[in-house]
């Protein structure tokens, strides 16, 4: 058996042809263990949104890739979703899409005496730092991307406002 992070590398290397040729993207891919069984989850990402029959077309895709492959030679159950309203901001590429959204991240290290921020995205510069304007200080920080340990977007249905902060009509 490969180990974790080479089988996702390969899993990833084929199956990403797939998802691309449905004008989608792959947001995140798991590999772990529930109750005993082996999981592969893909998160699956469209402009508008994902509908339940863009992740039934996938994961039969999928499934038959991985048949015919046999990469994972044991059995596993195959999840392919939607990332979630919290979705990960994994590429630098989120990082730019995403600017003026309300985000939170968590550092590998302490940066300014703290790893877990939250603040509206402003972007990524030529240093490669994250651009954060913090929620509570309204100061913007930047963060390096490799110290980056985890980053979301935030959903916050309370308080009327979509994910960039506005006003829901």
């Amino acid at each position: 058996m490969h180990k974790k992070n080479e089988l996702l590398s390969e899993i990833e290397d084929i199956i990403t042809p797939i998802i691309k040729n449905h004008d989608m993207e792959l947001v995140d891919l798991k590999w772990s263990q529930r109750s005993g069984n082996w999981i592969l989850c893909i998160y699956i990402d469209k402009e508008k949104g994902i509908t339940l029959n863009d992740c039934e077309v996938i994961n039969h895709e999928i499934s038959d890739l991985l048949d015919r492959t046999d990469l994972i030679s044991h059995h596993f159950v195959l999840e392919v979703s939607s990332p979630g309203v919290e979705r990960p901001l994994k590429k630098k590429n989120d990082f730019v899409r995403f600017i003026d959204y309300n985000i939170k991240v968590s550092t590998h290290e302490p940066l300014q005496g703290q790893k877990n921020f939250k603040g509206r995205l402003r972007g990524i510069n030529s240093d490669e730092n994250i651009l954060l304007q913090l929620r509570e200080s309204g100061n913007e920080i930047q963060i390096p991307f490799h110290k980056i340990a985890k980053a979301n977007l935030i959903f916050q249905p309370e308080s009327g406002k979509d994910l960039k902060g506005g006003r829901n009509n």
